[in-house]
């Protein structure tokens, strides 16, 4: 996984370890930005790494999104944080009907940028289906880390 925030670079590397660097010529300085950032990117690189162990890595865009999804939504209710893919709009949607059809662009613009100006569309769609699947079923985001792409799918699109 390759997580970016401004001057921040988390990655787990094929479910095995967590890398974290920092540019400390950056403004906010590194003990700022370790502040603020270091946790929320443990429990993403962390939570990842136990999903790949229990699956094994699977590359597709959907596989990508729901990872992203369940990352985002476990960051975000366990270390209590608030990034701009956190929160999906009101079109989100229209966004899973464009994710379901076999998209003609790249995964990264997808997931980061997308030709047409939007951010973070799987992840933002992903946190979306997470959140869906989470109260369809009634389980935690924990209680899904080993479940495979294609049943929180359709736990989330029912």
């Amino acid at each position: 996984m390759r997580t970016s925030l401004k001057s921040s670079d988390t990655r787990a590397r094929a479910g095995r370890a967590v890398y974290w660097g920092v540019n400390p010529h950056h403004g906010e300085g590194l003990a700022a930005m370790a502040k603020q950032h270091l946790r929320p990117f443990l429990f993403q690189s962390l939570f990842r790494i136990v999903r790949v162990q229990s699956l094994g890595y699977r590359g597709s865009l959907a596989d990508r999104v729901i990872n992203s999804g369940l990352e985002t939504v476990f960051a975000r209710d366990f270390a209590a944080t608030s990034y701009p893919w956190t929160t999906y709009p009101p079109e989100v949607e229209d966004w899973v009907a464009e994710l379901l059809e076999p998209p003609a662009v790249d995964h990264h613009a997808w997931m980061v940028r997308h030709p047409d100006g939007r951010r973070w569309i799987g992840i933002k769609t992903g946190t979306y289906l997470v959140d869906r699947a989470v109260q369809a079923s009634g389980k935690s985001v924990v209680d899904l880390v080993s479940t495979p792409t294609d049943e929180i799918l359709r736990m989330a699109t029912q």
